[in-house]
């Protein structure tokens, strides 16, 4: 069973289950405006996705790509359709469209004094058994501090400015503000 990417826009049958998944999904001040999530989506090298099983849909993906680059904005899987493998599908998904890239996606940063820090740990574990492993940098956006993760290769932080500042511009770069902490070699990052 493996699951169908299919292009989302406002026109799509799904378009107002993905835009309810995308505000409950994510924490507010992570959330990119759906109209310029849109707008970015019109561009070749941007794919805004439903994640959909036999025509059901069950999750959306939100991809960037610049060179040999592939970014995971957003990957989300709908609560009624958690816990049976479309996360992982999902992700063997992207890899399948993007074949010969490296992947990358940011998770919040493995800290035993968070709030959740159980639930981070999880993420964290469902990436790595996916594939995915640390890279040399971490970064901070906000207040969030996040961990980049990357398969297929490691991402540096100049590819991962470079596939940003090509895709949102200088604009985008200063709303951000994104702090790119790079890590000394052969560091595992603390719990």
């Amino acid at each position: 069973m493996s699951l169908e990417l299919k292009p989302i826009n406002r026109r799509s049958a799904d378009f107002p289950k993905v835009k309810q998944l995308f505000s409950q999904a994510f924490p507010k001040d992570e959330q990119v405006p759906m109209w310029y999530l849109l707008f970015k989506a019109r561009r070749q090298n941007v794919d805004f996705f439903g994640l959909y099983d036999n025509q059901r849909w069950v999750g959306l993906t939100y991809t960037i790509t610049h060179q040999k680059v592939t970014y995971v904005f957003f990957l989300a899987i709908d609560p009624n359709n958690r816990s049976q493998g479309y996360g992982s599908q999902a992700l063997a998904a992207v890899k399948a469209r993007y074949p010969g890239n490296k992947i990358g996606l940011v998770i919040e940063e493995v800290k035993k004094a968070a709030a959740n820090y159980e639930q981070r740990l999880r993420r964290k574990q469902f990436y790595q058994k996916n594939g995915f492993a640390e890279t040399d940098f971490t970064l901070t956006e906000g207040k969030t501090d996040y961990e980049f993760m990357s398969t297929n290769g490691v991402i540096s932080p100049f590819e991962y400015m470079g596939l940003m500042r090509d895709y949102g511009g200088t604009v985008l770069q200063w709303y951000i503000k994104t702090k790119i902490h790079v890590r000394p070699k052969n560091q595992v990052q603390p719990d």
